[in-house]
């Protein structure tokens, strides 16, 4: 009996263990997985209940992301959709979304409880009552013993049950879970006010009449936030925990200030860590139509700025913001780990409907969505994704809604069409210009550093092996105008004897224009660019560039070129600035290693141009501290 009894205390130390060990032994304050996968263009799926006569179908829908050339998505499974139809009703659909059509770096966004899974709390707000949008039984413990059979999560907590089946079921196709579509998003006035007046949320915590997606406590999306990382980090370590797309910066404050504690949000035994432990990546959204104007006291009035460069400006400024609020509470590589940005919804109306301070026009539309993914991807964006992939409105329907958002799609309307008939609008051609030109081709900062742009052009180099390509365009600086010119002339250090250009509708002419020469006239339209470096005759350009490496690099000391063998014939290395002037040239034979002396060099990014008879003519970036 006695030996009977230490084998059931065995066997429930051991069951108990693996149940419990299945919860992550670390949190964001600790660890954030490291993010080196490529940018994929992406955008929201939608609804379009016209689409294909009438027989909505995602796979359909999907197959458009691809005409468009987008290549990851975002979609949701409701937990009503999935208690109703079944936690396999999509599955199909996510395999072809990921083998079928290739798409990468999935999004999905957390949501909707069913009422069976609703929380009955009730909230009156003013004269209005409302029932709570989140779900019943948050504070039940996570994890359970497993008694039920069921899950090694407490399946009484109905969204811990919820993510715990969405990520067994999906995870292999997902890379960011999204907690909650928009939870800042609302209606009232408070989310303006500023620290220091009443209703503010800065000071205290938005009441959950301010949050229409919620309408509950903030500490229960910080209760999301946690079960969410705990459920998915168990099962996938290595996936990522998102924030919905956020669209104030008081309300990450709140999240960041905030524990999960019920009672007041404060730090105890049961409640050891506040929000920002509990997600990896900050998820946006961005509209900029709303953002560009300024009051002018000169003028008594408004002063605009309705272009596509400074909407792209107010979308970079909001993720600085964001970040800000993040560095205000640690989260800054030191104290604790950076976050990830990923901006999943983003776009601009491409017509007027209503009041003339929105930007609208089909040039605006079109120029922001390219300009903000190149920028995006400069400014460590991991994943964009637009709002969304078709109109759900005809532009001459007397019921559009008046801030555009029936009008931002890729495609015009798809409630009208069928597969062979869905057209691409002038966004639509010039993102899949844009996307075909680089995909797969990483942002290269120092080949960007080394354009010199000046302040009256953007763009940026994309590198994939040795070869890079560049999407330039002259910023645009006028109210309600895309006209803009600039001169630009490449670094001579590029050697370019001719470009070869795209505009942006070349996904729909193939027409292509070589322009002699490295001096090229740019517009307020982005332009796809690849140059052809001038003939060295005997030397031409190497397949690769492994045969040699350049160390220290990054270096503020003399570094040392190595080769991988001797060459018979002698070798040219030649250090450029990033104005293309000539710093140093050294030639070695026989060896090795020769050295590049640095003296004085400023911090900055310089060229390094080796000629080899023997293996052809290679460049290496070099930097300098």
């Amino acid at each position: 009996m006695k030996h009977f009894l230490h084998t059931v205390v065995f066997c429930l130390t051991v069951f108990f263990t693996n149940v419990y060990a299945q919860q992550p032994a670390f949190n964001a304050n600790t660890t954030v997985p490291a993010y080196a996968n490529d940018f994929y263009f992406g955008s929201n799926p939608g609804y379009y209940g016209g689409y294909n006569n009438n027989a909505p179908n995602d796979k359909l829908i999907h197959d458009l992301f691809i005409k468009a050339g987008m290549h990851t998505t975002r979609p949701g499974l409701y937990d009503y959709f999935l208690d109703q139809y079944g936690v396999n009703v999509r599955k199909n659909e996510f395999a072809y979304y990921t083998a079928t059509l290739n798409m990468k770096e999935l999004t999905l966004f957390l949501n909707g409880p069913s009422d069976a899974h609703r929380s009955t709390k009730v909230i009156t707000c003013n004269t209005q009552q409302f029932r709570s949008e989140v779900f019943k039984n948050l504070y039940a413990p996570i994890w359970d013993d497993s008694t039920n059979g069921v899950t090694a999560v407490n399946d009484t907590n109905y969204y811990a049950a919820y993510v715990y089946k969405v990520v067994k079921t999906y995870g292999s196709y997902i890379r960011f879970y999204e907690v909650w579509n928009e939870p800042d998003f609302s209606a009232n006035s408070n989310v303006s006010l500023n620290p220091g007046q009443p209703g503010n949320w800065w000071d205290a915590n938005p009441s959950p009449c301010d949050l229409v997606n919620l309408r509950d406590d903030i500490t229960n999306y910080v209760r999301m936030l946690r079960i969410t990382y705990e459920v998915v980090k168990s099962m996938q370590p290595n996936s990522y925990i998102a924030t919905g797309g956020l669209g104030y910066t008081n309300f990450l404050d709140a999240v960041m200030r905030n524990t999960d504690n019920p009672v007041d949000g404060s730090v105890t035994t049961a409640y050891p860590l506040k929000g920002g432990a509990y997600f990896d990546v900050l998820s946006y959204h961005c509209y900029p139509q709303y953002y560009l104007r300024t009051w002018d006291n000169s003028i008594g009035g408004f002063k605009y700025f309705r272009h596509s460069d400074y909407a792209v400006q107010k979308v970079i400024a909001m993720k600085n913001d964001f970040q800000a609020i993040l560095t205000k509470y640690g989260y800054n590589g030191t104290t604790y780990p950076s976050k990830h940005f990923i901006l999943t919804e983003v776009n601009l109306p491409r017509k007027h409907y209503g009041t003339t301070d929105y930007i609208g026009t089909p040039e605006a539309q079109r120029n922001f969505l390219m300009k903000a993914f190149v920028v995006a991807q400069k400014q460590g964006i991991k994943q964009m994704y637009t709002y969304n992939i078709g109109d759900s409105k005809s532009e001459t329907d007397p019921n559009v809604s008046t801030d555009g958002f029936d009008g931002m799609g890729f495609y015009y309307n798809l409630n009208t069409v069928t597969p062979a008939t869905a057209t691409l609008a002038p966004s639509g051609i010039g993102c899949k210009t844009l996307s075909d030109f680089i995909l797969n081709y990483k942002y290269d900062a120092a080949a960007t550093a080394l354009l010199n742009l000046p302040s009256t052009v953007d763009g940026a180099a994309f590198t994939k092996g040795t070869e890079t390509r560049y999407v330039l365009w002259a910023k645009t600086t006028t109210d309600q105008s895309e006209v803009s010119s600039a001169n630009y002339t490449f670094p001579s250090a590029l050697n370019f004897q001719s470009l070869t250009t795209q505009a942006w509708n070349y996904s729909s002419t193939g027409t292509t224009q070589t322009v002699t020469g490295s001096a090229i006239t740019l517009s307020g339209n982005p332009i796809m660019i690849k140059g052809t470096a001038i003939s060295t005759g005997i030397i031409p350009v190497a397949a690769t560039n492994d045969w040699f490496s350049i160390y220290p690099n990054p270096s503020n000391e003399d570094v040392t070129i190595h080769f991988t063998e001797t060459y018979t014939n002698p070798v040219s290395i030649t250090l450029y600035d990033m104005q293309g002037r000539v710093l140093q040239k050294n030639q070695l034979v026989g060896e090795v290693n020769s050295t590049i002396f640095l003296g004085n060099l400023a911090a900055g990014v310089y060229q390094v141009e080796v000629l080899s008879s023997e293996k052809g003519r290679a460049t290496k970036k070099l930097v300098v501290y």
